[in-house]
């Protein structure tokens, strides 16, 4: 699939299958589940997508919720996304210059208690 409106509306119906699974075959066994997972990314898709790149970080958000880990993506705030919530700021010094840093929040429940944390730094130089 090439088209990014198809991706997310097979994403969606993906997600729509998997609210009405009690609980969703999986290819591994899920170990380690106190184990929490932190995925890192420059993209995440459905927010910000140039490549694959976007689609490989949010899928591992959604699966790794899935299997049952407390999982976090992090990406930077491109732009402004909505159901987001502010969550706090942080003022750092960089290369001898202050800079003002905000989090914000977009929690995404996947139901019989998975949810993926989707946090998003925000700083002017993201946008663009």
């Amino acid at each position: 699939v090439d088209d990014a409106d198809q991706m997310v509306a097979m994403r969606a119906h993906m997600e729509a299958e998997a609210d009405q699974l009690e609980d969703r075959p999986v290819r591994y066994g899920a170990r380690h589940l106190s184990t929490p997972i932190v995925v890192v990314s420059s993209e995440m898709n459905p927010w910000s997508k140039t490549g694959g790149l976007a689609m490989i970080a949010g899928s591992y958000g959604y699966e790794f919720a899935l299997r049952g880990h407390r999982t976090m993506a992090i990406a930077p705030m491109y732009d402004d996304y909505a159901e987001c919530t502010c969550i706090g700021g942080k003022g750092i010094n960089v290369a001898g210059g202050y800079h003002e840093v905000g989090y914000f929040l977009h929690r995404k429940v996947y139901g019989h208690g998975k949810v993926c944390d989707y946090v998003f730094v925000d700083h002017p130089c993201f946008r663009r």
